[in-house]
């Protein structure tokens, strides 16, 4: 799986592989890339202004994988708290 920013992909990192380092969290039989991940999403997700209603961040997933990113949750968390327009999908939790 790869995380890429929108539009174009111009910045584009792995999220995760089969094959990656036993020092990386697993989601399943995936290994997720953490640092990469954020070096993709983190400055994605900034920059607008939340006040214009004319932007609105697309976020394809937010799932268990993504989760693994503290800064990422709580960069999604602040989006939410200051009113920002956020359109995705969140993956439900199977584990309770």
């Amino acid at each position: 799986f790869d995380v890429a920013s929108f539009p174009c992909g111009r910045l584009r990192a792995p999220l995760s592989r089969k094959s990656g380092p036993a020092s990386h969290p697993k989601t399943g039989s995936y290994a997720v890339d953490v640092q990469s991940f954020e070096g993709v999403a983190l400055p994605s997700l900034g920059g607008l202004d939340s006040s214009d209603a004319r932007h609105l961040y697309v976020l394809d997933e937010v799932g268990r994988m993504e989760l693994h990113s503290e800064r990422f949750r709580e960069r999604v968390a602040e989006l939410v708290a200051g009113g920002t327009r956020l359109i995705g999908a969140v993956t439900a939790p199977i584990y309770g």
